[in-house]
C-alpha cells in the first residue's frame, strides 16, 4: 500500500489519512455518545493503524513499544516516566501562572464543556473506574502511539533534509495533539496540551523512540486529575 509514492509522499499521504481516520470517526459518533467520541475514535483509528502496519510488515515496536530488555532498561522505566510527569505538571502549571500574571483572563477560563463531559465525578466510583479505564487505554497507550510514535516517525520521513527535522517533528506533532483537544478544552486547552505534547516529543528522542516511560507518565498525571475531581480535591 502507497509503495509506489516516494517516502516523503508516502508518508505525507499516510498522515493525512490517519488523522482523518481519527477526526472523521469522533465526527461520526458525536451524534450519539459525544462525551466518549473522542476514545472510541482513538480506538477505532489504532485498529486500522494496526491492520495498515500489519500489510506494511511494520511492527508496533518500531514506533516505540519495544520489550525492555535488561534490568538496566526496567530500572530507568520509573526514572523517565517521572521526568515526563514532572515536565507536564510543571510546564502547566508555569503557563497558568503566566496567563495569570498577565491578565489573560480569557486564557486563565478553562471551557465548560470539559466538566460537562466528564460529569459529576465528585464520589462517583463507576464514574471516576469508567474514566480511569479510558485514561490508561485511549489517553496514555492510544494516544502516546498515535500522536508520538506514528505521528512523530512519519512526520520526520516528511521533513528528511530539513534542518533541526526532529524539533519540527515533535511541534507538528504537538499542533495535532492540541488541537485534538480544543473542542471541548478551548484554548487554554489547545495550548497547554500542546506544550506538553511538544515535552513528550521532545523526550520521545531522549529515550530513544521508547513509548513506555510517556505512557507511564501520561497515564498517571491523567488519573491524578480524575482522581482530584473524584475526591473533590482544590488544585
Amino acid at each position: 500500500m502507497l509503495d509506489f509514492l516516494k517516502p516523503r509522499w508516502r508518508s505525507l499521504a499516510e498522515l493525512i489519512g490517519f488523522v482523518t481516520i481519527l477526526f472523521g470517526t469522533k465526527a461520526l459518533v458525536d451524534p450519539l455518545t459525544w462525551q466518549f467520541s473522542g476514545p472510541i475514535s482513538m480506538i477505532f483509528t489504532l485498529i486500522v493503524l494496526g491492520i495498515y502496519l500489519r500489510l506494511q510488515n511494520e511492527q508496533w515496536s518500531e514506533l516505540g513499544l519495544r520489550p525492555l530488555f535488561g534490568w538496566k532498561a526496567k530500572l530507568l522505566l520509573l526514572p523517565q516516566a517521572i521526568v515526563g510527569m514532572a515536565g507536564i505538571i510543571g510546564f502547566s502549571a508555569m503557563l497558568l501562572l503566566l496567563a495569570q500574571h498577565m491578565g489573560w483572563t480569557d486564557f486563565m477560563e478553562a471551557s465548560g464543556v470539559g466538566a460537562e463531559r466528564w460529569g459529576d465525578l465528585k464520589g462517583n466510583l463507576g464514574l471516576y473506574l469508567l474514566w480511569l479505564l479510558v485514561v490508561w487505554t485511549s489517553a496514555a497507550f492510544g494516544e502516546e502511539i498515535f500522536f508520538r510514535g506514528f505521528f512523530i516517525s512519519r512526520a520526520q520521513r516528511l521533513f528528511d533534509g530539513v534542518p533541526h527535522k526532529w524539533i519540527l517533528s515533535a511541534l507538528f506533532a504537538a499542533v495535532t495533539f492540541g488541537y485534538a483537544h480544543y473542542y471541548y478544552q478551548g484554548l487554554r486547552g489547545f495550548v497547554v496540551t500542546g506544550i506538553v505534547a511538544f515535552w513528550l516529543g521532545l523526550l520521545y528522542f531522549a529515550y530513544k523512540r521508547n513509548l513506555w516511560p510517556l505512557i507511564l507518565a501520561h497515564g498517571f498525571v491523567d488519573s491524578l486529575m480524575f482522581t482530584a475531581h473524584f475526591m473533590d480535591w482544590d488544585i
